[in-house]
């Protein structure tokens, strides 16, 4: 149920788009965040500082009597828990060089994104799941294209604040091409930075055990939004423009299985991250994967020979 009164916001002088996003936060259930207990209790006492310099009528005193202090301190917690992951997510996003029409896009990344950690703190699942392939979108890009980047970004706020409330971050299954030749080695040092640095789970799956996601990036985002992405395109900008949108639940839950089910048949990374210093140790790992054999048998194939 919508509590936010757009008519009441907007005879107290705010304009309207700052009402539209805030009615759009409410809907997306943006208002249910939960802060940490010091930033309440900080802005609480800051109010309550404000308000007793103010002279107020009877009429006044009996309606801030009616507030219990627990409803202040949930209403202002939740508000400033969204103001301030917003904050971040858009100082960060400006930082970044982009197109008009990007630009324009990612104006919608904060809520859209944030929305995801809501639904993970709510049902106890991931915020949202991906399916990372390297015969769609090169590795590469992912360093230098401010849409991509914009993406990782979001990810990371998100997984900040699931994890925060004892959430699995997102799971990010990484589709490798199927000829280790066709990687370059600007892929194999961007691949090793992506493990090393990442806050998201991820798993690595051969192109031939990757069944129907060998030809397509994938993003589910919380139980309801998806964005697909399919094809072979020779730069990110064609790429970011071709993904394609839905809102479905009943797909997007469908996916979240199938991308589960696809992640039983791949090699978790978290164990590697710390020995992935150069990109001959991303290539030595995607290689592996490619050949089928997990990091632990090709660790112990090489103590092996170390010992012969």
């Amino acid at each position: 149920m919508q509590t936010t009164s757009e008519e009441k916001l907007r005879d107290l002088g705010f304009p309207d788009e700052v009402i539209q996003e805030t009615v759009r936060a409410e809907k997306r259930g943006l208002f249910d965040m939960e802060p940490s207990p010091d930033l309440v209790e900080r802005t609480v006492a800051r109010c309550r500082n404000l308000l007793r310099r103010i002279p107020l009528s009877d009429e006044t005193n009996a309606a801030e009597e009616s507030l219990s202090e627990p409803a202040i301190k949930a209403f202002a917690g939740s508000v400033f828990a969204v103001q301030k992951a917003e904050a971040e997510l858009f100082q960060a996003l400006k930082a970044l060089p982009m197109a008009t029409n990007a630009r324009a896009e990612m104006e919608r990344l904060p809520i859209d994104w944030l929305a995801t950690a809501t639904f993970a703190r709510q049902k106890r699942l991931r915020p949202l799941m991906m399916v990372d392939n390297h015969n769609v979108i090169n590795p590469a890009w992912w360093d230098f294209d401010s849409g991509l980047r914009a993406f990782r970004l979001a990810c990371r706020v998100v997984n900040t604040i699931a994890q925060q409330n004892g959430v699995p971050p997102a799971a990010v299954l990484m589709v490798l091409r199927p000829d280790i030749d066709s990687y370059t080695q600007d892929d194999f040092a961007a691949i090793g930075r992506l493990v090393g640095s990442a806050t998201s789970d991820i798993w690595m799956i051969p192109y031939d055990k990757a069944g129907e996601y060998r030809d397509q990036d994938v993003i589910v985002l919380g139980q309801e939004r998806v964005l697909r992405l399919r094809g072979a395109f020779a730069n990110p900008g064609d790429a970011f423009d071709a993904f394609r949108e839905s809102d479905n639940s009943a797909i997007a839950t469908q996916l979240r299985e199938n991308i589960g089910q696809s992640i039983l048949k791949a090699v978790e990374l978290k164990h590697f991250r710390s020995g992935i210093r150069r990109w001959e140790d991303a290539r030595t790992l995607v290689e592996d994967v490619i050949r089928q054999r997990s990091a632990m048998q090709s660790a112990a194939s090489s103590r092996l020979l170390e010992s012969s």
